[in-house]
């Protein structure tokens, strides 16, 4: 997974900084909200492809290399607290 990870980090940080160079959400042009529409499924299908190629490396981190039976509601919590990037990176309130 750190080969595919370190290649998407490379791909999502250029990602965000589209995002980041455009104008507020609220005063985009109708060309810059479909750019922006444009980037996010970029990065979602990126994301997509990460998880679906390491799902196994994935549940398996979240459940203690299987050793612990964990619920769905409980995976979708774990995943969104130790995989998603750290609130010091997140960036402010402008997607």
């Amino acid at each position: 997974m750190t080969a595919d990870l370190d290649e998407a980090r490379e791909e999502f940080a250029h990602g965000w900084a589209l995002l980041d160079g455009l104008t507020l959400r609220s005063k985009r042009s109708e060309e810059e909200k479909a750019a922006a529409a444009r980037i996010r499924e970029s990065l979602f299908s990126l994301t997509e492809r990460l998880a679906r190629s390491n799902r196994l490396e994935i549940y398996d981190r979240l459940t203690e290399g299987r050793t612990r039976r964990v619920r769905v509601d409980d995976l979708v919590y774990r995943a969104a607290r130790d995989l998603a990037r750290p609130r010091s990176h997140a960036r402010g309130s402008r997607p």
